[in-house]
C-alpha cells in the first residue's frame, strides 16, 4: 500500500477485499479517524499502531467469535462502532472507551446483555441489537438519560416489558419490528411530555390498535405498522400530526370504518396499499371522506347479528 499519498487521510475503507492481513500496513497513517474493514476477517484486526485517532470502526460481517479485551483500550476516542453480522456470543467490553455513542451488534448470537455492560456506556445514543436471540430483554435504566435510538428489531419478543422502556426519557426511535408481539406494546413514554417520534412494528402479528393506545399515540410522528394484521384504527381525531404506514396490512378492508381519517382537520394520515375499492373509480388511499362514505353506504350489510360483521362490505 503506498504510503506518501496516504499519510495525511482521516478515512481508509477496505469493505469486500480478499486481504488476509493489513498487519502494520495503516501505521503510517498517524491520523486516520475512519476505517471500514467490513466483510474482511475471522479475527478482530490489529489496529493498535492507529488506534489513538480511530473514531469510527466498522467490522460488519467478518464472522468474529470474539474481540479480544487488549483491543479497544486502544481506540481511546472512539465513539461509533458497527460490529453486525458477525458470531459474538456477547457485548463486548467497552469500558475502556467511554466516548462511544453509536454500539450496533446486530446479528450476532447474543442471547443476554448484563447490567454491568450496559453501565459502561456512559455516552450511548443508538444501540442496535437487532437480529440476536435475546433471552431477557435487558435493563436500560443506566443509559436512560443519553440512549435516542434503541433497535431490538427480530429478537423474538412477545411482549415488550414497559419497566423497562418506560426509564428512557430521551427517546426519540425504537425499533420493534419483525418480533412476535400480538399486543401493541404498554409503555408509559408515550404521553404528552414524550420525545419519542418513531416507533416501528412492522411485520408483527398485531391485530387492533385500542382507543386508549391511538390516545397514547398521539404525539409520536410517525408510526409504522407494515405487514400486521390490523384492520381500522379507532377514530381519533385530535391526535397530533401522526402518520401511519400501513402497507401491507389487511388496513382499510372496511371503507366505512376508516373513513373518519378523510375528514378535513384530521390530523391522522396514512400510507396504504394502492388498491380500488369494488364500486369506487379510484383507490381509497385517493377518495375523499364523501366519496368513502358515498361509495360504501350502499353496500352496508342487511340483517347480521354478529357484531364483528356489521362494517361496511367493501374490501380492498
Amino acid at each position: 500500500m503506498p504510503t506518501d499519498i496516504l499519510a495525511d487521510t482521516t478515512f481508509v475503507n477496505l469493505l469486500d477485499n480478499k486481504i488476509s492481513s493489513i498487519e502494520g500496513q495503516l501505521d503510517h497513517i498517524a491520523q486516520l479517524e475512519n476505517l471500514k474493514l467490513n466483510n474482511m476477517f475471522y479475527t478482530f484486526p490489529n489496529l493498535s499502531n492507529v488506534g489513538s485517532h480511530l473514531k469510527l470502526l466498522y467490522l460488519k460481517d467478518n464472522n468474529m467469535v470474539e474481540i479480544p479485551a487488549n483491543h479497544l483500550p486502544l481506540m481511546p476516542k472512539l465513539t461509533g462502532i458497527w460490529l453486525n453480522g458477525n458470531s459474538l456470543a456477547y457485548l463486548p467490553d467497552m469500558s475502556k472507551i467511554p466516548e462511544v455513542e453509536i454500539v450496533s451488534v446486530a446479528y450476532n448470537r447474543i442471547t443476554h446483555i448484563c447490567s454491568s455492560q450496559i453501565q459502561q456506556l456512559h455516552q450511548i445514543k443508538n444501540l442496535w441489537l437487532t437480529g440476536n436471540p435475546l433471552r431477557v430483554f435487558p435493563d436500560l435504566t443506566p443509559i436512560a438519560m443519553t440512549l435516542e435510538v434503541l433497535g431490538v428489531a427480530e429478537v423474538g419478543l412477545t411482549v415488550v416489558p414497559g419497566h423497562l422502556i418506560d426509564p428512557l426519557i430521551s427517546l426519540h426511535t425504537l425499533y420493534l419490528n419483525g418480533n412476535k408481539l400480538v399486543e401493541f406494546p404498554s409503555t408509559n413514554i408515550l404521553n404528552i411530555d414524550t420525545k419519542l417520534k418513531k416507533l416501528a412494528l412492522s411485520g408483527n402479528p398485531i391485530t387492533s390498535i385500542s382507543q386508549h393506545e391511538m390516545e397514547v399515540l398521539s404525539f409520536v410522528k410517525e408510526v409504522n405498522v407494515e405487514r400486521t394484521q390490523i384492520i381500522t384504527l379507532p377514530e381519533h381525531r385530535s391526535i397530533t400530526q401522526t402518520h401511519f404506514n400501513l402497507t401491507g396490512s389487511k388496513f382499510a378492508a372496511c371503507a366505512c370504518d376508516n373513513s373518519w381519517v378523510k375528514l378535513p382537520g384530521c390530523n391522522v394520515t396514512v400510507t396504504v396499499d394502492d388498491v380500488t375499492c369494488p364500486g369506487a373509480a379510484k383507490p381509497w388511499s385517493q377518495m375523499s371522506y364523501d366519496e368513502l362514505t358515498s361509495v360504501c353506504s350502499p353496500h352496508l350489510p342487511v340483517d347480521i347479528h354478529d357484531e364483528t360483521e356489521r362494517k361496511c362490505s367493501i374490501f380492498i
